[in-house]
């Protein structure tokens, strides 16, 4: 998920974090999970969340004690991106919210 700043990036965790259940680290790392009893179904979304094409180092409300990474063999950066691509992300989330 790309986004232009670190004010947008706290807003999209807020507003993701008010849907299910949804935990980050400062590194951008961004699980969320739900349950569809009906289904018997454990839904799990995660993101690696980048801030002016970079990881960022610290997020308000991040865990890190939640995530165990057993190997950084093949973590990567983040791919740059342009500033259209950023505010792309971010509109369609905003149609997204308000059910546009």
């Amino acid at each position: 998920m790309h986004l232009r700043n670190e004010s947008l990036a706290q807003d999209w965790l807020t507003k993701i974090s008010a849907v299910e259940p949804t935990v980050w680290s400062n590194d951008g790392l961004v699980v969320q999970w739900g349950i569809m009893p009906g289904c018997s179904q454990l839904n799990v979304t995660l993101w690696q969340l980048c801030i002016d094409n970079r990881k960022p180092t610290r997020l308000d409300g991040a865990h890190d004690e939640a995530f165990t990474i057993k190997s950084t063999s093949g973590l990567r950066g983040c791919t740059p991106v342009s500033e259209e691509v950023e505010n792309e992300s971010y509109s369609q989330w905003v149609a997204w919210w308000s059910g546009d």
